[in-house]
Order: structure tokens, then C-alpha cells, then sequence
């Protein structure tokens, strides 16, 4: 289906004020969802076989492009597979003095461009991601189809299964059309700019977004030649697999199905160079995993696991007024090297930043040693959308230098995690903790503490210890 770029809705005059219209006689514009330069979405509702809430997308209707939009709308109706949108009908309509088309399909809750403000995946968690992913584009592959738009915003969640959006499949193009030319955008193979398209270019767009939604990026002014990814010394073998995706030369880029041995290859112990497209599968690189994923009947469990990534509708966080009033108690000196030992405290759920005041300082048997306790805390501020990413806990540990005053003067990361987002939120908050400080033959003195802190989907935890004096 050849793009829009030439003719693009009058959005100063629509978006929400086309709230309430109904469009064919047939689909109520319920709430506006969102629009680009030549498209605007809607929530609606199909009525037939039974109510579903479903999306709607408007396009102008251009006689230069439309039947080539109608005609791959209606062959996208025919796919089937349980990780594409399913796309239920289309035609055209007439709204105000504006002739266009649209399209229905089934209704997604979020998509994972919605959490990349929050913060970036970890190359193990854009991994996890791969599975249903696959499934889909080896589908369509297998069908003759390529999904050529293949980016974060169109790789969405909705009940409990990750799907692609499907309104935008089209044919395989394995040489260019006039028709089919388009505006080069950010995750478009360099082909796609003659008007190809063909399952290596997935390729390409699934390494541009695996290198967006990571901690990885694509280096800036690569231009039509193949794509640098800068990622740090331990994401070495990652930073291997997507520069295979990302080559200029679509006959050497990786296949899905090398891609998908690649993840199977996880009990493989020695890491090989990827081979090009063609040349079979690629072993080694999955060493990065500790265990095998869940493939074949199992994709659904695996979707489950992703949906954690993009907080779907129903899974809520505490509410942001929610304040903790709770103490917690400092746990026994422990060595800065097995935080694990450190006995856990009473739990404290808040997503916002919370001042507790914990009291008590005790005395070390035998000595003249009084320990610190911790006097107010503040617990850092979680955003919803970060929140609900988690899957079971984050762990952070920070070291904290207090001086004589019970005053932080110094903090640094004992151990960052796998987020940067929720280090800084830790280091953020450790800075604004203070203590009743710790004496020696009953004067104060400086001292050093851990603290543990433990993100959940619905609360933070943290279990503070003094490790000196």
C-alpha cells in the first residue's frame, strides 16, 4: 500500500472535534486516540458478530493512492495470526466536507513507544521481546507478506498477548514502483526508498527497534550505508546480532528464522560471529541467556511476560496520594558484599516521594559503639507507566556517607541494576534520607550505610543497614 505523504488531513480543523460522528452509518468516533501527518485514530465499537471495542483509522481519500490502500486493507482482513491486530473491514466515508477512508481493526491497549520515556529496555528484557515478535513476522513472511513499518509504536499489548499492527501488511515488492516510493523514515531499510519491500527489510526495521527500545542506539549520519550500533563492552553479542540486521545489503542480513535459532541456541557456550542471510542458523550468540525461552505452543506465556513492559489496562499502581506512615527498623552491621543477608524490614508500598520518621538507636554489646538510626526518609517518586514494567523486583544499592550531624554528604551506586531509570530514582532519594547519627564513647561520628532498595509493580521497598562504625 503506497504511503500518504502528498495529501494530509486538515488537523487544525479535526481531531477531537470529530468526537460523537458516526462514520459509514455504522462506527461512533468515541474518543480520539491520536493522529500523524496523514492519519487520525478513534476508539469505536463494532456491533456485529457480538460488541467489541475496536479502533478506527481515517485517511484522505486520494484517488492517486486509494484503491491501492483499500485493496491492501482487504487483503490484511484475510491474515489471521494470534500476535497481528486483526483488521476487520474498511471503506470510504464522508465527514464534514472531507471524503476519506478508513479502516477497522481490533484495539490495543499501548504500545511500546508509550514507555521509552520512562525509560529503556535492558538488552535481556528487548530479548524477551523477540519471541511473539518473530512468530508474527515469520507468518507473514510465510504468507507473502511483509509488515513494512515494522517500529516501537507499532508493536503493541492488548489482552494479554503482544501483537503487531496489521493495517499496515502489504505484498512483497522485490522491485520498485512509482507508486510505491516513498519518504525515507527513521526505521526504513535503505531499499524502501526505491519502493522495495521484502522480508529482509523487517529485518532492518526490527534491529532499528530492538537499538531504540534498549539501552543501545543507532549511531547518528549512517545515511544509506549500514548501521553502527554503540552499545557498551557487555552487550557486546547483542550489539553483534543487530549490526547483522542493520547491513546495508539486505542478501546479507539475518533471516527471522536465524534470528529465531539464535534464541534457541541458548545452551550453545561459545559465542560464534553471526553468519549472513543464507548460510543457516546462527549458534552461539544466545549464550546471553540463562535459560531456554518458551517457543512454538508456548509463544502466549512468553507474550504474558512482555506484557510487563507495557502496563496494560487493569494491572494499577498504588495511587500517587497514597503517603506511608510506617517505621523501619535498621537492619544488624552486615558486609557490603552480601546486601542479600540483610534481614528484611517491614515493607513500606508508596510511588510517592514519603518522609518516615524511624526511630531507635542501639547499642553494639560490649563496646561504646552507638549505632545511627535512620530519622527521615524519603521514598523516591515512581512513575505509573515505570512502575508497571516491572516483573517481579529491581534491586538497588546505593552507599550512603553520613557525617557527625546525620547529614548525607556523599552517595554513590553499590549495585545499579538493570535500569539507569531506577538507579537515579534510588541515588536520587538516598540523597535526601537523614540519620540520627552514630556514637563512639558518646560522641557522634561519621558513617556509612547500604541501602537496599527493591521496586515492585505496587510498592518500594527498601531495608536500610548500617555498615560502620
Amino acid at each position: 500500500m503506497a504511503d500518504n505523504h502528498s495529501v494530509a488531513l486538515s488537523m487544525n480543523q479535526t481531531g477531537k472535534q470529530w468526537e460523537g460522528q458516526v462514520v459509514d452509518g455504522r462506527f461512533l468516533l468515541q474518543k480520539y486516540l491520536g493522529q500523524s501527518d496523514h492519519s487520525i485514530v478513534f476508539l469505536s465499537e463494532r456491533k456485529a458478530p457480538e460488541p467489541q471495542r475496536a479502533a478506527i483509522k481515517l485517511i484522505a481519500d486520494d484517488p492517486a493512492y486509494s484503491a491501492a490502500a483499500l485493496a491492501a486493507w482487504n487483503q490484511a482482513a484475510t491474515l489471521s495470526h494470534p500476535n497481528i491486530l486483526q483488521v476487520f473491514e474498511c471503506g470510504r466515508c464522508t465527514l464534514g466536507n472531507l471524503s476519506l477512508l478508513y479502516v477497522v481493526m481490533e484495539y490495543a491497549e499501548e504500545n511500546l513507544a508509550e514507555i521509552l520515556p520512562e525509560r529503556r529496555l535492558t538488552a535481556g528484557e528487548a530479548k524477551q521481546m523477540l519471541p511473539p515478535v518473530l512468530s508474527a513476522l515469520a507468518y507473514l513472511h510465510g504468507q507473502g507478506f511483509v509488515h513494512g513499518h515494522l517500529k516501537p509504536a507499532n508493536i503493541m499489548a492488548t489482552a494479554d498477548q503482544v501483537k503487531l499492527s496489521g493495517d499496515g501488511v502489504r505484498p512483497v515488492q522485490r522491485e520498485g514502483r512509482a507508486d510505491s516510493v516513498r519518504m525515507a523514515r527513521a526505521y526504513d531499510p535503505p531499499e524502501a526508498a526505491q519502493g522495495v519491500f521484502t522480508p529482509a527489510g523487517d529485518v532492518w526495521s526490527l534491529g532499528g527497534t530492538l537499538a531504540e527500545v534498549s539501552a543501545l542506539r543507532l549511531a547518528a549520519g549512517v545515511g544509506g550505508g549500514s548501521a553502527v550500533v554503540e552499545a557498551p563492552a557487555e552487550d557486546q553479542q547483542f550489539r553483534e546480532i543487530l549490526s547483522h540486521c542493520l547491513d546495508a545489503d539486505p542478501k546479507r542480513r539475518l533471516t527471522v528464522a536465524q534470528i529465531s535459532n539464535w534464541l534457541d541456541e541458548s545452551s550453545a557456550s561459545t559465542a560464534r560471529k553471526p553468519t549472513s542471510a543464507g548460510e543457516g542458523p546462527v549458534p552461539g550468540l544466545a549464550a546471553l541467556w540463562k535459560k531456554p525461552l518458551l517457543r512454538g505452543g508456548a509463544i502466549a506465556v512468553v507474550a504474558v511476560i512482555l506484557i510487563l513492559f507495557f502496563g496494560l489496562r487493569g494491572r494499577r499502581s498504588v495511587p500517587q496520594s497514597q503517603v506511608a506512615q510506617t517505621t523501619v527498623q535498621p537492619a544488624p552491621e552486615q558486609a557490603v558484599d552480601q546486601p542479600q543477608q540483610v534481614p528484611a524490614a517491614p515493607k513500606t508500598a508508596s510511588n510517592d516521594s514519603t518522609t518516615a520518621r524511624i526511630p531507635a538507636a542501639s547499642s553494639k554489646p560490649g563496646s561504646g559503639t552507638v549505632q545511627g538510626s535512620v530519622r527521615d526518609r524519603i521514598l523516591p517518586n515512581v512513575s505509573p507507566s515505570a512502575r508497571r514494567t516491572i516483573q517481579g523486583h529491581i534491586r538497588v544499592g546505593v552507599r550512603v556517607s553520613v557525617d557527625a550531624a546525620g547529614d548525607v554528604t556523599g552517595v554513590s551506586l553499590q549495585s545499579r541494576g538493570p535500569s539507569e531509570y531506577f538507579a537515579r530514582l534510588a541515588r536520587e532519594s538516598a540523597q535526601r534520607w537523614r540519620f540520627s547519627p552514630a556514637q563512639i564513647n558518646g560522641q557522634p561520628v561519621a558513617s556509612e550505610w547500604i541501602l537496599q532498595f527493591a521496586f515492585g509493580r505496587t510498592s518500594t521497598e527498601v531495608h536500610p543497614a548500617q555498615v560502620s562504625p
